[in-house]
């Protein structure tokens, strides 16, 4: 007795996030998780430009939770 797989694999391809788009998402992260005040803007401004050019939004959740 013959017996196919049923594994087919597809690839799937995401976009990477642009430089507004880590910003919107790492922003809503700061709203929800961070006491008002408690990061500054130009520190806020240095994790979105690390993050961007590592292509890793996990990158920036880990330097938000760093900080």
């Amino acid at each position: 007795m013959k017996t196919g797989s049923i594994f087919h694999p597809d690839e799937i391809c995401f976009p990477l996030y642009d430089e507004d788009e880590v910003r919107n998402i790492l922003r809503q992260r700061v709203r929800t998780r961070f006491y008002e005040g408690a990061m500054t803007e130009e520190a806020f401004e240095r994790i979105v430009e690390l993050t961007a050019k590592a292509c890793d939004l996990r990158f920036g959740i880990y330097l938000l939770r760093m900080a």
